[in-house]
């Protein structure tokens, strides 16, 4: 009596393979082993999977990333105003102005942000463009794949007078990145005070600080007031401002040149 084997080819393996998750890897080997291969096929092939496989991994990332920059604002760093401007100036009339502006500049941010958001995986890093007459900076916030264009911020290069010319881009460049950072994660700063409760005003953590181009605007609207009528009308345009603004440091210095002002017209117009 004869005996035959009997081979039984299970085709259930074959589909499984083809639908498994290195499928397209199999794929492009037995491209590489065909004799018929179109490479230029087999190579935009590679590419649009590659395209497919990077799109969707940046769409996961774009989900996290909103997440854990929610996570980081539900508790944001404290960034303190250590460093005073001096506004000065000159009105329209020919009326000398000057005063101080606290602020906090680019590196009191990223010492205060940095650590925060590199622990749930956030980076930045800036985009700047450059021409004769104008300067761009964009903050860019990484997480994987995914990267968020922020607030650009614009301006000058040539607004510091220097002989220098770096020193004139490198300043009007640290403004600009400190503005497009400020916009892009909404962190603002506060003024200085006693944490543990002694001197700090309750509201002091809101306080917020107006552009120093805008308060110098207003110093010169105060200034430039030809009686007493318009020095009231011009002065509550100030503190309207300066006080939407959360910034109790212009409202004093708006103060002090209204009283200034006052008194002048009230001697008719002589200092």
């Amino acid at each position: 009596m004869s005996t035959h084997s009997l081979t039984v080819q299970d085709r259930r393996s074959a589909a499984l393979a083809e639908t498994a998750p290195d499928g397209f890897t199999a794929f492009i080997q037995k491209l590489a082993t065909s004799d018929a291969v179109d490479v230029e096929k087999a190579k935009a092939l590679m590419e649009l999977y590659i395209k497919g496989q990077r799109g969707m991994q940046e769409m996961q990332d774009e989900r996290e990333y909103y997440q854990r920059m929610a996570d980081f604002k539900e508790k944001p760093p404290e960034v303190i105003k250590r460093l005073t401007a001096k506004i000065q100036g000159s009105s329209k009339n020919g009326r000398e102005y000057a005063f101080e502006v606290p602020y906090a500049d680019l590196n009191a941010y990223a010492e205060a942000a940095m650590a925060d958001l590199a622990r749930r995986g956030i980076t930045w890093d800036f985009e700047i463009v450059e021409t004769p007459n104008e300067l761009k900076v964009t903050c860019l916030l990484h997480y994987g794949l995914y990267t968020r264009r922020g607030s650009p911020a614009t301006g000058d290069p040539r607004v510091l007078q220097s002989p220098n010319p770096f020193m004139q881009k490198g300043a009007a460049q640290s403004f600009l990145m400190r503005y497009s950072f400020c916009a892009s994660t909404g962190l603002t700063a506060a003024l200085p005070g006693d944490r543990n409760g002694t001197t700090l005003t309750p509201n002091a953590e809101e306080q917020g600080a107006m552009d120093e181009s805008a308060a110098a605007d207003f110093v010169s609207l105060i200034e430039g007031s030809g009686d007493l009528e318009e020095l009231k009308a011009n002065y509550l345009k100030a503190q309207k401002a300066a006080t939407a603004a959360k910034d109790q440091q212009a409202l004093r210095a708006f103060s002090e040149v209204k009283n200034k002002m006052f008194r002048q017209l009230s001697r008719g117009g002589h200092a």
